[in-house]
């Protein structure tokens, strides 16, 4: 019954960090703790959830044990061990792992010697329309050698970052594994890390480089950025499409003008309903490949318009504009940005819960 309870607490979020290579009291650091860990009093998942609800809270607390190789630190009301900076901080004398699980899904990113190798969601894996895609495809050939195959990552995503877990880190997450003691501390100030995106390739980079606008990005990534980085991938979205309408014209300037509410909103309507007869159109008989292409840049196109659109990643999806293959410098840039995002989110998940 006990670990019933202690899994049930975990259910509808946990944020679990392995790293190998540093000392306890390095990696906490990183986090933001400022107590010493030889101070820090045992504590149970039980504990930490119950305090939410204390009279006197302690307030979020990192649990961590400590084993041979690897030290794992479970968070309930943070995600300070999603965050990019943080596992090229812990991993720069090692390795460093994390998988963050909620009602949004499983994401798992690891980072070996400071850089970060590998991030992705665990239910794109096993996807059947990301079959060939290059980069998923190297996720999916290295999984595979760890003894997860894509079957496992369809049916059941959360468990198989849990198996792949294990068999990077040769720690076992069974039903026991939550029960008992861990060190509990303090989470106090912000992490301490380099708050730049962590480019995981050369010509990721070198595009940076070359590219101050992405660089800012790069540089500086923050929730008040999002509305520049809407505004590229729209553009992005409708120059591939090679769509000029009107309505498109009209919307397109509006990205820079920042219209009234009013007239954002009737631009959004305008672009609804230009959605809608490009569909009238298919039913006619016009080329479905080309309509496609427009359909899917006029709904980037609106989601950039949409002020409380916070995540790009349907953006970036819709900006690759289906049917369109991608090569060189576009894929790049998508992928550059399928980076950033994944660190903007990251940034606004690991605020405490």
């Amino acid at each position: 019954m006990e670990t019933v309870h202690e899994w049930a607490q975990l259910d509808d979020f946990i944020c679990i960090t392995w790293v190998s290579g540093s000392a306890l009291q390095d990696i906490v650091r990183v986090f933001g703790v400022r107590d010493d860990v030889a101070q820090a009093p045992a504590v149970t998942v039980r504990d930490e959830a119950e305090d939410i609800l204390a009279r006197r809270p302690v307030g979020p607390r990192l649990l961590t044990r400590t084993g041979q190789t690897w030290t794992t630190l479970l968070e309930m009301r943070s995600c300070r061990g999603a965050d990019d900076g943080v596992l090229a901080a812990t991993s720069r004398s090692g390795q460093a792992l994390n998988i963050v699980a909620d009602e949004h899904g499983t994401h798992i990113t690891y980072a070996i010697n400071g850089r970060i190798t590998h991030a992705f969601d665990a239910e794109d894996v096993g996807r059947e329309e990301f079959s060939e895609d290059s980069e998923m495809r190297g996720i999916q050939e290295w999984s595979r050698g760890l003894g997860v195959d894509a079957r496992e990552w369809a049916v059941h995503p959360k468990s198989a970052a849990f198996i792949l877990a294990e068999a990077i880190t040769g720690t076992t997450v069974d039903d026991s594994w939550v029960v008992g003691d861990w060190i509990g501390v303090r989470l106090g100030g912000p992490p301490v890390i380099d708050d730049s995106v962590v480019l995981p390739y050369e010509d990721m980079r070198e595009l940076a480089r070359l590219r101050p606008d992405i660089r800012a990005f790069v540089d500086a990534p923050g929730v008040d950025l999002i509305p520049a980085m809407k505004n590229m991938l729209a553009r992005f979205g409708v120059a591939r499409a090679e769509l000029s309408h009107p309505v498109i014209m009209a919307a397109l300037e509006a990205l820079d003008d920042r219209p009234s509410h009013e007239r954002l909103e009737l631009l959004r309507d305008d672009l609804r309903m230009l959605d809608q007869e490009f569909r009238q159109d298919v039913d006619a008989g016009a080329d479905v490949e080309t309509i496609v292409r427009w359909i899917t840049a006029t709904q980037a196109l609106e989601a950039a318009l949409d002020p409380s659109t916070s995540s790009l990643s349907y953006l970036a999806c819709a900006s690759r504009v289906r049917s369109l293959p991608l090569a060189g410098e576009e894929r790049l840039i998508l992928e550059t940005f399928d980076v950033i995002n994944a660190h903007v989110d990251k940034k606004i998940r690991r605020q405490d819960i």
